[in-house]
């Protein structure tokens, strides 16, 4: 069976455009603050514009913002991911302040209380962008009561905007997630049998070849051919064919160990990789899976028999993924020049396929 991929970390490419994308955001949310400062602050008594006045809070909230926008884009590409995590809530804390030190609700503000809540949903997890939508309405509730012009109901409508926003984002993400796993999954099965096709087989091979090589343990590989496949199709139909490849393949996810990748190689090939096993202990599951196809299958519309070869990537060996393949397709041919329904193993001089 085909064994689940590890968790794979993010790229720094992936990275690179989370930080630069946030950095993004702080620079431009600092401009905007920092006009919509100026603008309020032009319609102040003179008395009230000097330092140490309330918009004073709003220009520094903005300083600090593009601050941390530039450190984001200079840095893009050192930061680790798990820094972006706080970042929208350090957007929400900016952007809440100046309005609850002020006591007054600027549209600017009222609108860059949607950007954590977009950045989050659109590049973070879901948890991350709950909380922070969290965050952004218990920010807009307490503005409401510090605020003396605006009341909760006039909040309302902002807030809901917010959980909106962020539900709307989220179902898109979910179903973007989903459409991605389904077109990886039809990219590494084979749509017929529903193992791993050869492309994926390939992958294994390499991830498990250098895992096997660090740690001086072997790795076996059983190319397992239908017997006259062809004479089935002909006689019985295609379908009947694509039913005993159907058969086969659930018969092999049975049989094989978890942790062994079975694969539809091509036509009516099968591999199944051995992890942690030598050519000996190969030999030996090869042959009982060979009698329990045999035998399995007399029950089933259409008796078949498979010969299987079996090739070995020792310790040490430097034959590689393409060589065990190559290895393998030999000893395949030999069990069917030596008649069929059987195993064989390689060795060296056994000779390139046969005609």
């Amino acid at each position: 069976m085909l064994e689940a991929p590890p968790p794979i970390p993010v790229p720094q490419a992936a990275r690179r455009t989370l930080y630069t994308a946030s950095g993004g955001f702080f620079l431009v949310g600092a401009a905007l603050s920092t006009a919509s400062a100026v603008a309020f602050r032009q319609g102040l008594p003179p008395r009230d514009r000097g330092p140490g006045t309330v918009w004073t809070v709003a220009f520094t909230c903005a300083g600090v913002a593009g601050v941390i926008g530039l450190v984001l884009l200079i840095w893009r590409n050192r930061l680790a991911e798990r820094y972006a995590v706080a970042l929208p809530f350090l957007a929400v804390f900016l952007t809440a302040l100046p309005m609850l030190w002020s006591r007054v609700m600027t549209p600017t503000g009222a609108v860059l209380m949607l950007w954590p809540v977009l950045y989050s949903s659109c590049l973070l997890t879901e948890p991350v962008t709950w909380a922070t939508t969290l965050a952004c309405v218990i920010a807009l509730i307490g503005a409401s009561f510090v605020d003396p012009h605006l009341g909760l109901t006039d909040y309302s409508p902002m807030a809901a905007t917010l959980v909106l926003t962020g539900l709307v984002v989220v179902t898109l993400q979910r179903r973007v997630r989903g459409l991605v796993a389904e077109l990886g999954r039809q990219a590494s099965t084979d749509p017929l049998t529903g193992l791993a096709n050869r492309r994926t087989l390939l992958d294994a091979l390499r991830r498990q070849a250098a895992e096997h090589g660090r740690r001086g343990a072997a790795l076996c590989l059983l190319m397992i051919d239908i017997d006259r496949f062809k004479r089935l199709n002909d006689t019985a139909g295609h379908d009947a064919g694509d039913e005993a490849l159907r058969r086969l393949a659930r018969l092999l996810e049975r049989e094989t160990r978890e942790g062994d990748v079975t694969a539809r190689h091509g036509g009516e090939e099968f591999t199944a990789l051995m992890v942690d096993c030598e050519l000996a202990d190969a030999a030996v599951r090869a042959d009982q899976l060979r009698g329990r196809i045999a035998t399995d299958s007399a029950g089933w519309p259409h008796r078949i028999t498979v010969s299987v070869g079996v090739a070995e990537l020792a310790p040490g060996s430097k034959l590689g993924v393409s060589g065990l393949l190559t290895n393998a397709d030999h000893a395949l041919y030999a069990a069917k020049r030596n008649g069929r329904d059987r195993i064989a193993l390689y060795t060296p001089g056994l000779g390139a396929p046969a005609d």
